[in-house]
């Protein structure tokens, strides 16, 4: 798969951290970061189809789902 699929791969870590969420609350601390970090993986609606960068994917807010999440995209 490619970048173009990025909305299958936001909408699979959406469904991890809903899934689990009683797992992940306790890595973000607080109901508030768990639901900023949720917001931030909806696909982007701008004009440009470019990320803002509060939705970026970052590996201190998202490698312990990347490590989790079932390889389905390989």
């Amino acid at each position: 798969m490619d970048e173009e699929n990025h909305v299958l791969v936001r909408h699979s870590f959406i469904n991890e951290l809903k899934s689990h969420k009683s797992d992940y609350l306790p890595i973000y601390a607080t109901e508030k970061r768990f639901k900023v970090i949720l917001d931030g993986l909806h696909p982007p609606t701008s004009r440009s189809g470019t990320a803002p960068e509060e939705n970026l994917l970052t590996t201190p807010d998202m490698g312990h789902i990347i490590a989790t999440i079932e390889p389905m995209f390989y």
